[in-house]
C-alpha cells in the first residue's frame, strides 16, 4: 500500500477522475461532503486542506480528505461542523 498526502488543487486529472469514480460507485458515498468540488472548495479557504490518494499495486483505491491539525491530528474536513 502506498499513501501519498497533497492538497486537492495539487491532484492529477487521473486522480480526479478517480475520485470522482469511487464516490459514484458506492451509494453510501452519495453526500456533498464527500464531492471533490467540496475538498476543492475547502482548500481554497484553509491552507491546512489535505487529502490522502491510497494506493494498491499502483492502482487507486481511496481517498481520505481532511484538515491537518497544528498539533499533528487531523480533523474531518472543514470541521467541526
Amino acid at each position: 500500500m502506498q499513501v501519498d498526502c497533497r492538497t486537492p488543487s495539487a491532484l492529477t486529472d487521473a486522480e480526479r477522475g478517480a475520485w470522482r469514480a469511487c464516490v459514484q460507485a458506492e451509494a453510501t458515498l452519495a453526500s456533498p461532503y464527500f464531492a471533490l468540488q467540496f475538498a476543492e472548495c475547502c482548500d481554497e479557504a484553509r491552507d491546512d486542506t489535505r487529502v490522502l490518494v491510497v494506493r494498491e499495486h499502483g492502482a487507486i483505491t481511496g481517498f481520505l480528505p481532511f484538515q491537518a491539525g497544528r498539533l499533528g491530528f487531523a480533523r474531518p474536513l472543514a470541521g467541526p461542523l
